[in-house]
């Protein structure tokens, strides 16, 4: 049932987004044959599983036609799997389409006001009932992308026939309309906002809630063609995935073929994000609720020689309860921001589509530390910086600050320059903690014990014993903690890896 609840919003929302309309002159017969067919072909790729494991049924084929100026398109029978093997019964969707000047076309439909989900073994589970529903969407004439979107549903509940394991959803809302759409570029803001989201157990416990969140985005330059390219290269990698670390020859292809489309694929990116009142439970049965988190991410010149990356985070108001938090070390506030420049970003995925090619070394360690070695000469050949402006992550047993900079540069002994200065409080805490319920700790309960000598010893503000290092990495090569030289010792962990 958990599994369930946590798609079946995103299988609905599939569906009402898998009937796309191709641009054609005018709604005549012949007009409508070529939409059946161009349909056809999209709906049996979305046949096949997409990324998420989410795949399309159907025991009938789509029938399209004319109306007017726009074409009525039936949908019969279509049912949603998820990976687990449950089914979301749809039934049959009416669609609406009509032509757009850009030459695709917009479509508005519903989903069923009632959908029944069956298990895997084919009995009835439960249904999702929509009490309100509103959509319309544009896509590209190739049915491969949606270049616009107006979606809301709302006071949608999902009842179990056995248990209390019901989800309820007060509104969901998703937004995208371009501002400038040329030459097959897409510029405009999105917009996802969800609020009242309750997720319960089949024994009416608490398994996730959502007071409020929203998701921004703003796109600058979106190559729509490179974007359908890339998303049919994900379907096939969905498809072949086997469930292991390394990738197999079938993987491997599907990556090779996708990868050469992210390079330019958008000019820059802008995200905005805020949660409100946010708790989820873990399964060994922790609850984690924050009260408010927020976060800006850009991303810019991502089509030019050098980009730009900027990160800023921050929360309030964590808290972790459970039978395996046994002291108070979540940062109950916490505060990130980091900033990089000069990133050479169609070098490092040129590097990896080499790494990729290689049949040979996929998967394999030292191919991995061959990768890395390229990257960091690309790094420094680019001159890239990294610099963490704050660290902050404060509890009510442990803490972290800090802040620090790093340089790229080739003619550093070890491929860059710079330093890191942080303070670290609560160490019994943090080891106390890690062996609670963790029969595997010892690792890193000797780690932080070695931690622990390695730093300066000190108090923070309000008297309380913190340690504090400050890791410098020189030209030459050498690397110094709090002054010494510890590079024998770094450059022996590191050769454990």
């Amino acid at each position: 049932m958990k599994a369930t609840i946590s798609r079946l919003l995103p299988a609905a929302l599939l569906l009402a987004l898998a009937a796309p309309i191709p641009a054609l002159a005018q709604a005549d017969a012949r007009a409508a044959a070529r939409l059946d067919a161009l349909l056809e072909e999209r709906l049996r790729e979305l046949a096949r599983p997409l990324p998420g494991g989410i795949r399309l049924e159907r025991a009938v084929d789509a029938r399209v036609e004319p109306a007017g100026d726009r074409f009525r398109v039936t949908l019969p029978e279509l049912r949603v799997v998820l990976p687990e093997g449950q089914l979301l019964e749809l039934g049959t969707l009416a669609l609406e389409a009509a032509p757009t000047p850009n030459g695709g076309y917009a479509f508005t439909g519903a989903l069923p006001g009632t959908i029944p989900v069956f298990n895997r073994e084919g009995f009835r589970e439960g249904e999702v009932r929509i009490a309100r529903q509103n959509f319309r969407g544009s896509w590209t004439g190739d049915l491969k992308t949606m270049d616009g979107l107006d979606l809301g549903l709302g006071g949608v509940v999902f009842t179990p026939r056995e248990g209390k394991g019901t989800i309820r959803l007060e509104a969901l809302t998703a937004k995208a309309q371009p501002e400038d759409y040329r030459n097959s570029r897409w510029t405009g803001p999105a917009t996802l906002t969800v609020s009242g989201l309750d997720v319960r157990g089949r024994d009416g416990s608490e398994q996730m809630a959502l007071g409020r969140g929203q998701l921004r985005l703003r796109i600058d330059r979106l190559d729509v063609a490179k974007l359908a390219a890339w998303n049919q290269a994900a379907a096939r990698l969905a498809a072949a995935d086997d469930g292991k670390e390394a990738l197999s020859p079938a993987e491997q292809a599907a990556l090779r073929q996708g990868l050469p489309h992210l390079e330019g694929l958008a000019g820059a990116l802008g995200m905005q994000g805020e949660v409100q009142g946010l708790a989820s439970r873990a399964g060994d049965g922790t609850m984690r609720r924050v009260e408010s988190a927020r976060w800006t991410l850009s991303l810019d010149g991502l089509d030019r020689p050098r980009s730009a990356l900027s990160l800023d985070y921050q929360h309030s108001g964590l808290a972790l309860t459970g039978p395996q938090v046994r002291r108070d070390v979540a940062p109950r506030t916490g505060s990130l921001v980091l900033k990089a420049s000069g990133v050479p970003a169609a070098e490092l995925l040129a590097a990896y589509r080499e790494r990729v090619a290689d049949t040979a070394t996929v998967g394999d360690r030292e191919a991995g530390r061959r990768f890395e070695a390229v990257a960091l000469e690309t790094l420094g050949r680019a001159g890239t910086s990294l610099t963490l402006d704050r660290l902050a992550f404060d509890g009510a047993e442990a803490a972290a600050q800090g802040a620090g900079a790093l340089r790229f540069s080739l003619e550093a002994a070890r491929g860059l320059t710079g330093g890191l200065d942080f303070t670290l409080r609560g160490f019994q805490a943090l080891v106390q903690q890690a062996q609670a319920g963790n029969a595997k700790a010892a690792g890193t309960v000797v780690g932080l014990y070695a931690l622990e000598g390695l730093g300066q010893p000190g108090t923070d503000a309000q008297g309380r014993p913190q340690r504090r290092y400050k890791v410098e990495v020189a030209e030459d090569g050498r690397i110094l903690l709090n002054g010494s030289d510890v590079t024998s010792l770094v450059s022996g962990l590191l050769s454990l890896r």
